[in-house]
């Protein structure tokens, strides 16, 4: 019995990972006494996360092994992916200064840098910025597996 669970270092691993999530979800709902995005994301997460650890488990350890092409790929998108969030930002810090000397007018947008007190503005644009950044990662990964390289 203590082999089986020495193999399965990684999938314990998983398993407390996701009952953090999922303690950490009930912990906020039984703070703030209402169930909000945050509570239901962090269940859902914990969820999905334990999901997967068992969904892994049961595949053979051959299944498992992530080879060399695959590491290649995902490396080579993670770095277009980073720099598409570079751009990203930097398209928004410009249009963020032009209008703080009032080069132009859209009126006030979410996902712009300046003038904000509130955190529910800066937190939609970390998301949209990390959204960006994410989109562009899986299709990337994506497109590298179809074309091979």
């Amino acid at each position: 019995m203590k082999d089986k669970i020495k193999e399965n270092n990684v999938f314990l691993v998983q398993i407390i990972c996701g009952a953090v999530f999922i303690l950490l979800g009930i912990l906020q709902t039984i703070h703030y006494k209402n169930i909000g995005f945050f509570e239901l994301g962090y269940v859902f997460i914990g969820i999905i996360y334990i999901l997967f650890a068992i969904k892994t488990s049961k595949l053979p350890k051959t299944e498992t092994v992530i080879d060399e092409r695959f590491i290649g790929i995902k490396n080579k998108a993670g770095f277009y992916a980073f720099f598409s969030i570079l751009i990203v930002v930097m398209i928004l810090s410009f249009a963020d200064i032009l209008l703080l000397y009032n080069v132009m007018d859209i009126g006030s947008s979410v996902f712009l840098f300046s003038g904000s007190e509130n955190v529910f503005p800066l937190m939609i644009r970390y998301v949209f910025i990390s959204s960006i950044g994410v989109i562009i990662w899986a299709g990337l990964i994506i497109y590298y597996r179809k074309r091979g390289s």
